[in-house]
């Protein structure tokens, strides 16, 4: 599988993903409510739709993981990850920072990342911890630091409760900002140097598979609560996997060491 061929299709795809969302962007779409809670667009159905029938046109062989539509088993080791809107909430509510996340795993490993911001004109693509490209451009973490001189993002206010609000107290008392729920696109501020950790707790498979390519090329660290890699081997766990990235491992630990709750 050549990776730098699939990124540059992949790049041809997000072209046409930025189109449709642009013109779909606060046009009054009907939002329905999914079995779990979660919101759904006819853009979300839309793009998924047009991500699927790419990836199977070039890809036959391989297989393919989507937020809304069933999954197709391949013949191979490698599957297609895709999240039409990650965001929904944001883009039904004119918000900007929604993001396309498109992945390609290999054994349960993410190899190719893709995090396209439609409506900010912003692209960060990487695979195989290479270099980080936003918007073409090699980007990297910033240079390490302390947790006193952080810049947090963490997931939203309703995820934290119990032992885990306690613990995003002691964080917040501890680090220089926070902010509560960018989505995908504050591992994008990650990679790209403009924040130095993200927090976030029950996150689906689609949340964090092309997230991880992308934070790992531009030279930072991203793993589970419990400390392993992000992989996708065992996907009945992945639907509520709470995952740490930071600028560096120190900052991770200092992290840790505040009673970061193991789930």
């Amino acid at each position: 599988m050549n990776l730098e061929e699939a990124s540059v299709l992949a790049g041809e795809w997000m072209d046409e993903v930025r189109g449709m969302l642009r013109s779909s962007f606060r046009a009054n779409l009907e939002v329905r409510t999914k079995s779990d809670a979660s919101p759904v667009t006819e853009a979300d159905l839309r793009v998924e739709e047009f991500l699927r029938e790419r990836i199977l046109e070039h890809f036959p062989e391989h297989g393919f993981r989507g937020e809304e539509t069933p999954a197709v088993e391949g013949s191979t080791k490698w599957v297609w990850v895709v999240d039409p809107i990650d965001g929904t909430r944001s883009f039904a509510s004119g918000r900007p920072l929604f993001t396309t996340l498109l992945a390609l795993v290999e054994n349960g490993t993410p190899r190719l990342g893709v995090i396209e911001a439609p409506m900010t004109g912003e692209r960060w693509v990487a695979h195989s911890d290479e270099v980080c490209l936003f918007n073409a451009n090699a980007v990297a973490v910033r240079s390490p630091r302390s947790l006193a001189e952080a810049v947090v993002i963490v997931s939203r206010p309703g995820s934290w409760v119990g032992a885990h609000a306690e613990f995003l107290s002691r964080l917040q008392a501890e680090c220089r900002w926070l902010f509560f729920e960018n989505d995908a696109y504050g591992y994008g501020q990650l990679a790209r140097g403009d924040v130095d950790l993200v927090v976030e707790r029950e996150l689906k498979m689609v949340d964090v598979a092309a997230v991880a390519p992308v934070v790992q090329a531009a030279g930072g660290v991203i793993e589970t609560w419990r400390g392993c890699s992000v992989e996708l081997k065992e996907e009945e766990r992945l639907n509520a996997v709470s995952v740490i990235a930071g600028s560096c491992a120190g900052l991770i630990e200092e992290v840790r060491a505040l009673g970061l709750v193991t789930e």
